[in-house]
């Protein structure tokens, strides 16, 4: 069964959060969302940024705003959706140095 997770992290040497999508994904989904990320609010003068391949099957996009970051997540869990995968598992991670991160796992329809 294929999987695809989504983690968010904070990165405290870069004081920004990370948004990785690791799976098997059309590049056309990031083409799409990189779009649709342009239109998200954020502060004055403070760029939105874009998702960057960074491995064969991996996308990240560096945030630093959180909200920012919550309006894109959701961009993402849609648009993840319209694409026939549903959501099975979630979980949040702590580490000694109070970094968290949070995992969500899908599986195709």
């Amino acid at each position: 069964m294929p999987h695809l997770v989504i983690k968010q992290r904070y990165q405290s040497n870069l004081n920004t959060d990370v948004l990785s999508v690791i799976g098997d994904l059309p590049d056309t989904t990031f083409t799409s969302l990189n779009e649709k990320l342009k239109h998200v609010p954020r502060p004055q003068g403070m760029p939105v940024g874009s998702f960057e391949r960074t491995a064969k099957d991996e996308w990240n996009w560096l945030v630093a705003t959180k909200g920012t970051l919550e309006r894109g997540l959701i961009l993402v869990l849609d648009e993840i959706e319209t694409l026939g995968w549903s959501l099975i598992s979630s979980y949040v991670t702590t580490s000694a140095q109070n970094a968290h991160e949070v995992v969500f796992i899908f599986h195709k329809k």
